[in-house]
C-alpha cells in the first residue's frame, strides 16, 4: 500500500482532521496525504486508485470534480463525527449552524448515496442511524503524544474547573449556569473557566469566580488546552437528538488538560469511562455534578489516582485506534466494535 495518495478534503484546521486521520502513520507509511480546503480542487487528475476522504462537508466544486474523476478514484469516503445528514437531527441548534450543516452536508446525501461514498462513522448511534447505508466504525485518536506531556493541574493553587464548549452545545450552556451557582456558593474560592460567546457571558454576569474565554478557532484552541492549572473538566450532554451522535473526545481534552472529568452517563462516554476508576459518571442532575465536584476537590488523591488511570487508558485507546483505522484504510474491515 506505499506510495498511495489519500486526498483529504476539509474546511481548514479542524478537529475531526486531528482526532481521526493519523498523519504520522500514513506518513511513516508511505502515503501520500494531500489536504484540501472545500473551496479548492487538484488542477490535474488524480493518482489512480488514490482515496478520497470528506472531513464532514462536501461543496460543489467537490462535487464537480468527483463526478469527472470518479473511474480514477478508488475509495470516496465521508468522515463525520456528529449527525450532518439527517436536518431532523439538527433542531434545536443555533439557526446559522443549521444552515451550514445543510449546505455543506445534509444537501449532499443523495449525490453521496448515488457516487457509492462509504460512510465512516464516529459513534454507536450514527453507526445504527445509517445502518442501511453499511457504514464503518472509526474510533478517534488522541491528540498527546509522548513528546507532548500532559500540564500539571496542580500549578495554580485551588486549581481550576473547567467547562469549554461551542455554540452547538446550546443545551448545556442552559443547565450549567444553576450548577455554578450552587457550586460557588458551596465553595467560595472556587473558579470556573467556561469558552463561550455573549449568551454564556450573560448568564454568567452576576457569579464572581466565573470567567468567560471567548470562542477561539482549532489552532488556537489546541495552544489554549496546554494551558496549566485546571483540575476538573466537565462534560454534561442534555438529551438531544444531536447529542446523541456524539463521541467521546471531550476525555481525550480533559485528560490533556491535566485535568479530571466529571461526564454525563449517557451517550458516548458510557463506553470508555469507568466510573470512580478515570472520571465519574453522573446522571444529569445538577446535586450530583455539585457533589461530584467537591468530591474531587476535597481529595488530591483520589484525583490524582483518577488522573493516572485516564492517562493510562487514552494511551491505550489511542494504540487501538490506530490499529483499527489502519484496518479500515487498506482493507476496508468492518469492525464495529
Amino acid at each position: 500500500m506505499a506510495d498511495k495518495d489519500l486526498i483529504l478534503v476539509e474546511q481548514g484546521p479542524n478537529p475531526t482532521s486531528d482526532y481521526f486521520v493519523p498523519f504520522a502513520l500514513l506518513h511513516e507509511a508511505g502515503w501520500r496525504v494531500r489536504r484540501y480546503p472545500l473551496h479548492e480542487t487538484p488542477v490535474g487528475p488524480p493518482a489512480r486508485a488514490s482515496i478520497l476522504i470528506f472531513v464532514r462537508y462536501v461543496s460543489r466544486p467537490w462535487r464537480d470534480w468527483v463526478g469527472a474523476m470518479r473511474e480514477r478514484l478508488g475509495r470516496v469516503i465521508l468522515l463525520m463525527d456528529d449527525d450532518l445528514l439527517d436536518m431532523a437531527a439538527h433542531r434545536g441548534l443555533p439557526w446559522r449552524y443549521r444552515w451550514k450543516l445543510a449546505r455543506l452536508a445534509a444537501l449532499h446525501r443523495g449525490w453521496l448515496a448515488r457516487q457509492g461514498v462509504e460512510l465512516w462513522v464516529a459513534s454507536a448511534h450514527l453507526l445504527h442511524t445509517y445502518r442501511a447505508w453499511r457504514p464503518r466504525r472509526v474510533w478517534p485518536i488522541p491528540l498527546a503524544t509522548a513528546a507532548d506531556p500532559p500540564p500539571n493541574g496542580e500549578t495554580q493553587a485551588g486549581g481550576r474547573i473547567f467547562y469549554h464548549g461551542t455554540a452547538s452545545h446550546g443545551a448545556e450552556i442552559h443547565w450549567l449556569p444553576p450548577l455554578l451557582k450552587g457550586l460557588l456558593e458551596a465553595r467560595r474560592g472556587a473558579t470556573f473557566e467556561w469558552v463561550g460567546g455573549r449568551t454564556v457571558r450573560r448568564a454568567c454576569a452576576a457569579m464572581a469566580g466565573v470567567r468567560v474565554v471567548p470562542p477561539m478557532g482549532w489552532t488556537a484552541y489546541r495552544s489554549f488546552l496546554r494551558l496549566p492549572g485546571r483540575r476538573i473538566g466537565l462534560a454534561p450532554l442534555v438529551d438531544t437528538p444531536f447529542n446523541r451522535a456524539r463521541c467521546h473526545t471531550k476525555f481525550f481534552d480533559i485528560t490533556r488538560a491535566g485535568a479530571v472529568g466529571i461526564y454525563a452517563d449517557t451517550g458516548p462516554f458510557n463506553e470508555v469511562i469507568t466510573h470512580g476508576v478515570d472520571g465519574l459518571l453522573l446522571p444529569m442532575r445538577t446535586s450530583a455534578w455539585r457533589d461530584g465536584i467537591l468530591s474531587l476537590l476535597d481529595d488530591d488523591a483520589r484525583r490524582r489516582r483518577m488522573l493516572a488511570n485516564a492517562r493510562d487508558k487514552v494511551a491505550r485507546l489511542e494504540v487501538e485506534a490506530r490499529a483499527h483505522w489502519w484496518r479500515l484504510l487498506t482493507m476496508g474491515q468492518d469492525d464495529s466494535r
